[in-house]
């Protein structure tokens, strides 16, 4: 018998919090297109979209 064991946590580095807890598609929230995002997808998304980040430059800055 095997045992399958998933990947080990990573630390990973936010530089800011967000300033909001809820973004929803034109402000509605509980919409069925809304998605949530946890802090390391949000630092992810900030990165590249905000700072200009690619993949590996974002990989790097979150440690």
């Amino acid at each position: 018998m095997s045992t399958v064991k998933g990947r080990r946590k990573k630390v990973r580095y936010i530089q800011n919090m967000p300033k909001t807890a809820q973004f929803s598609p034109r402000g509605n929230p509980g919409r069925p297109d809304e998605v949530e995002l946890n802090l390391d997808q949000f630092e992810a998304v900030r990165l590249a979209d905000h700072q200009g980040y690619d993949q590996s430059e974002g990989a790097v800055a979150m440690g």
